[in-house]
């Protein structure tokens, strides 16, 4: 047996799990071999044919613990898990939305990528004079400016990935120098 971060790891095929109040109990035959509170891990993993109490299988479902069982050469066998939480019918939803905007999240996604970069470049220069006039950093900003009015000209996802190619070359070339 082995703690590591917060998965414990059950190797011993004669082991048997059960909870005892609050805590996670582990007997090989007759003799405990560890009792750690039922709080400080958050998934189980049994290697080999490991027994365990309905009732310890029940309060990792409840606590949305996963257990899972692998075979001693190492195929995975099962995975018990709690209750999937989440509304399907609004994924559903939410998927068929993307479907049907792709073109304005490529625009958007894009639009704010475009953005974010002019922002970390004026920052760098309001840091460094040197930065401030370089005639190519101020090039790509305009470049960069002007692709985020381009990106909202097109219609299209390759013309799109065009626009986003030619920001990135100008972004590479001051980045090289």
């Amino acid at each position: 047996m082995r703690k590591l971060l917060n998965t414990l790891y059950i190797t011993n095929e004669k082991a048997y799990l059960y909870l005892k109040g609050e805590t996670l109990v582990c007997k090989v035959e007759k003799d405990t071999l560890l009792q750690i509170p039922f709080d400080n891990f958050e998934s189980i993993v049994c290697f080999s044919y490991i027994g365990m109490s309905p009732a310890l299988m029940g309060k990792c479902v409840n606590s949305n613990v996963p257990i899972a069982f692998i075979s001693p050469s190492g195929k995975f066998l099962a995975k018990v898990t709690g209750e999937t939480k989440g509304n399907v019918f609004l994924r559903v939803q939410q998927i068929d939305c993307f479907r049907k905007c792709n073109e304005d999240l490529a625009k958007n996604t894009l639009a704010a990528k475009f953005s974010n970069t002019i922002k970390l470049i004026k920052r760098s220069q309001h840091d460094n004079e040197v930065l401030r006039t370089n005639d190519e950093i101020n090039k790509t900003v305009d470049v960069l400016k002007e692709s985020i009015v381009q990106i909202y000209q097109v219609r299209d996802i390759p013309s799109m990935m065009g626009i986003e190619g030619i920001a990135q070359k100008n972004i590479s070339l001051f980045l090289v120098n």
